[in-house]
């Protein structure tokens, strides 16, 4: 299965889960990363269940205050700019370039 020229959100989401810690050995996480955003259903609950409430925690009013609303941002835009952005004619390597 080829890769498409931008990041998966399923990946996207999964190197956060990482970085945040709050992966916890769900295996929904690493197939969104390996073969897309299968299911947006499942990506929306991931985003909800593993990144907003992951971090509810250890941040308390804060994951609500800012990281939540910033979270919903980044969705927003990453699912905007894919949408938008003409990548068809180039592959992964060729648009990733300054991120290799």
């Amino acid at each position: 299965m080829t890769k498409p020229p931008y990041p998966r959100l399923g990946e996207c989401a999964r190197a956060m889960c990482i970085a945040l810690g709050s992966k916890a050995g769900n295996p929904v996480v690493d197939r969104l990363a390996r073969e897309g955003d299968f299911d947006w259903a499942k990506v929306d609950s991931l985003i909800d269940d593993l990144l907003a409430e992951g971090v509810r925690m250890p941040l308390g009013p804060v994951a609500d205050e800012v990281f939540e609303p910033w979270l919903q941002v980044v969705h927003q835009e990453y699912c905007r700019l894919v949408l938008v952005m003409p990548l068809d004619a180039v592959d992964r390597g060729q648009a990733l370039t300054s991120f290799s």
